[in-house]
């Protein structure tokens, strides 16, 4: 008996194929955290995801990075030092194999728009 982690239609890729899907952000309603969640094409090696927060003026108010992700979907909070009173920020997911043997770096790379209160 073959036991199966994915559809049929969702079989790993190799790392030069492997993509961010979906990339969804929402400030919390108390202005400090944003929760971010990251759908990435099932792989067959494990990359690294790093999460970038930015306000209007390109400054960078928030990151967080996973090394090694075991699924292809995975979410994160990312916590504001003060509460932010701006009305737009970017959210950036950068998928990357480090690994000097594959010779990639990052392989995708999504942004989206969080709006703020």
């Amino acid at each position: 008996m073959e036991i199966s982690f994915f559809d049929s239609d969702d079989l790993p890729v190799p790392p030069r194929d492997t993509r961010i899907v979906a990339l969804n952000a929402q400030l919390w309603p108390d202005g400090r955290r944003v929760g971010v969640e990251v759908q990435i094409t099932p792989f067959q090696e494990r990359p690294d995801l790093h999460i970038h927060l930015w306000d209007e003026q390109g400054h960078e108010l928030a990151s967080a990075s996973a090394v090694q992700i075991r699924q292809h979907q995975i979410g994160f909070t990312l916590h504001l030092r003060q509460p932010e009173t701006h009305s737009r920020y970017q959210v950036s997911a950068f998928l990357v194999y480090p690994d000097p043997s594959h010779k990639l770096g990052v392989v995708d790379r999504a942004t989206t728009v969080v709006q703020g209160p």
